[in-house]
């Protein structure tokens, strides 16, 4: 949505601390769930610039995860209703395609400004994780002593 909340955006390229809105009138379908086929931290808001650090890649792998001693790794889906606040994400044409593996080795590419890029961001990203997490843990206990 435009940041008026009236209309579709024209672009799918968020920045850091954007705001983007998903919703879905359940009435008559099943659960959804959001993927996030594609996230790359790049200087310019052209996905394929280089320096870069894809995050997540391969429809759906997280790279990071690959990485020798990292800790990486998806956390448990968690329903949540309000306002939630991530990084930058790009948001393409939507796919039925499943990844099969990701098993594959990935190697980190990119340049040290790149490396130190994506530092930046896990670091944030992170803390908005943590501020989240806090957030719904206090609303799950807040609900059960009432």
């Amino acid at each position: 949505m435009a940041d008026d909340w009236q209309l579709e955006r024209a672009s799918n390229v968020f920045f850091l601390g954007d705001l983007f809105e998903a919703s879905v009138v359940q009435a008559n379908h099943m659960p959804f769930r959001v993927f996030v086929d594609t996230c790359v931290a790049t200087l310019d808001p052209d996905m394929n610039s280089v320096p870069s650090y894809a995050f997540i890649d391969k429809k759906g792998c997280l790279m990071d995860s690959k990485l020798t001693n990292s800790r990486s790794q998806f956390l448990k889906a968690a329903q949540y209703e309000g306002g939630a606040v991530l990084g930058p994400i790009l948001v393409q044409e939507a796919t039925q395609d499943v990844p099969e593996s990701c098993s594959a080795d990935h190697g980190a590419e990119g340049s040290s400004e790149a490396v130190v890029m994506a530092g930046v961001m896990a670091a944030v990203g992170l803390i908005c994780l943590i501020v989240l997490g806090t957030v719904l843990v206090w609303r799950h206990y807040k609900h059960m002593v009432l």
